[in-house]
């Protein structure tokens, strides 16, 4: 039996020499979680309501998708109307992701931003590259390059704020015009 507890102390001892000598930490990395699918939807459709219950915001998108080891939701082709009492704008891009938490919406990839007045018909469209979209408050951001097109006029801006609650457009820098005229 002290024959078999020796025989085991050295074995013990031989491995701990052995292991000290290896530069590694003898701990392996913890690898990361699996990325699980937890939902996925074809022909995604959401509907937000303002506080007297009329529609406010509406979100499609041709798939969504939700892993497991993510905050953010992911769409393809998703297109989200912003509606308020006097105006509604309808934006469409190829992909977004969704942070349902921060109530925040992030789209990219040819963002195309449209609005047709109601009492003139005049059409008003924009073009960035990205645009983030705060659900809650109904602003929306880019600090990319904007395109703006109103009838026979093209702007363009650096950047841009659009607050869909009090109908205004701000251009953040480097703002240049052409207006057509005949």
């Amino acid at each position: 039996m002290k024959a078999l507890l020796a025989i085991i102390i050295v074995a013990l001892l031989a491995v701990s020499l052995w292991r000290s000598g290896d530069e590694s930490p003898g701990i392996l990395p913890e690898a990361a979680p699996p990325e699980v699918l937890q939902a996925y939807m074809n022909d995604f459709h959401m509907l937000a309501m303002d506080e007297q219950g009329k529609p406010a915001l509406e979100m499609t998108a041709d798939t969504m998708k939700q892993y497991s080891n993510r905050k953010l939701a992911e769409l393809e082709n998703p297109q989200i109307t912003m509606r308020d009492a006097s105006q509604q704008w309808r934006i469409v891009s190829q992909q977004g992701l969704v942070d349902s938490k921060q109530q925040t919406v992030a789209l990219h990839n040819q963002v195309v931003l449209q609005q047709t007045s109601a009492d003139s018909g005049r059409k008003l469209e924009i073009r960035t590259r990205s645009l983030n979209i705060d659900v809650d408050q109904q602003r929306a951001r880019t600090d990319d390059a904007v395109t703006i097109i109103v009838d026979e006029a093209e702007l363009r801006s650096q950047g841009m704020i659009l607050d869909n609650r009090n109908g205004t457009l701000q251009l953040l820098a480097d703002v240049q015009g052409v207006i057509h005229v005949e």
